[in-house]
């Protein structure tokens, strides 16, 4: 991704301390066909927008697959390389240095966007890149890039990672993986997934998770008679005092005492708690 037509150039230097991301380079790229992604390590980062075609790579040895309307950004200092070609993409690219990421100015690390729409402020990029002298303008014309992909609202590619997550937290909530290594698996940022699932479903994973299981804890506790300690545990609880604090804030009583509040009431084994 170092060469191609169109490349466009800048020194940025005086804006090595601002806290934004600072451009450094830009163009369009096409892969021969049976062509792969280069092995390295990247010293600056590099915004990718895919237009067609497929765009495939590992990052850390976690494979990335991007098509037709989406964007990514490949994060320095990372090891990228591909175990199999990419199916012919053409793509726009941006090297960068400084910040990226939802944790610095909201910008997740992927996302999708309309080709149309981010035609004009690619090409606006690759212009004022292009001129002598022209610092400011590219470094404006990248930071208005950037705030496209980030104003952006939450679309379908949101719902649908939302609902993925959801469900994974679902299936097995007392095993649940942290939401890092979910992120992961899922190749996007921990924040990103954060916010298109508070966008989707008003609570953050951490909460829903603990919805779920407090719940699994309330049916527990109402059909077995297995110990608070077995029940923390299988309920994904380090210990029994977290599992206490975490079942009195959702339930305003301790779980012992919610247990017997509910088989006096003559709520008996094999029911299911209102």
């Amino acid at each position: 991704m170092e060469t191609g037509d169109n490349i466009a150039k800048i020194d940025f230097y005086s804006l090595r301390g601002d806290p934004f991301p600072i451009f450094r380079e830009c163009a369009y790229r096409r892969f021969y066909p049976g062509e792969r992604h280069v092995e390295r390590i990247h010293p600056q980062s590099v915004l990718l927008l895919v237009l067609q075609g497929e765009l495939f790579f590992e990052e850390e040895g976690v494979p990335i697959s991007l098509t037709a309307g989406e964007w990514y950004i490949q994060r320095d200092g990372l090891g990228q390389s591909a175990s199999r070609p990419s199916d012919s993409p053409y793509y726009f690219y941006v090297h960068f240095d400084g910040a990226y990421g939802a944790g610095q100015g909201e910008l997740p690390l992927r996302g999708r966007f309309d080709g149309g729409q981010m035609a004009g402020q690619m090409n606006a990029l690759l212009r004022a890149a292009g001129l002598p002298g022209a610092d400011f303008a590219a470094q404006g014309a990248f930071l208005q890039l950037l705030a496209v992909l980030q104003t952006r609202p939450a679309d379908a590619l949101g719902r649908t990672l939302a609902e993925a997550l959801a469900q994974r937290m679902a299936g097995e909530p007392g095993s649940c993986k942290d939401l890092n290594t979910l992120a992961k698996e899922m190749n996007y940022s921990p924040d990103y997934l954060i916010r298109v699932f508070k966008q989707e479903f008003s609570i953050t994973p951490h909460q829903y998770l603990t919805q779920l299981r407090i719940e699994q804890a309330r049916q527990l506790l109402l059909t077995t008679d297995r110990t608070l300690t077995d029940i923390a545990q299988t309920c994904g609880y380090g210990d029994v005092s977290a599992f206490h604090r975490a079942f009195c804030k959702r339930e305003g009583c301790a779980p012992g005492n919610w247990r017997a509040r509910m088989r006096q009431a003559g709520v008996s084994q094999g029911a299911v708690a209102p």
